[in-house]
């Protein structure tokens, strides 16, 4: 369901911008950020990504 309310944009300093259009969203995202950072780093290419930026949008 998150899915529906955020949107990767670009990659800056390393880390990934989601735009998050719901605050709740926003707030679970925040709380699991370390683990969704895991992930990615384990994507082709995104071992460099160091944190997510969360931003209204």
């Amino acid at each position: 369901m998150n899915a529906s309310y955020s949107h990767p944009v670009v990659v800056e300093r390393n880390l990934l911008v989601v735009l998050v259009s719901h605050a709740v969203v926003r707030n679970e995202l925040f709380l699991h950020r370390e683990a969704i950072t895991a992930k990615l780093r384990q994507l082709p290419g995104c071992a460099h990504i160091k944190g997510l930026a969360l931003r209204a949008g």
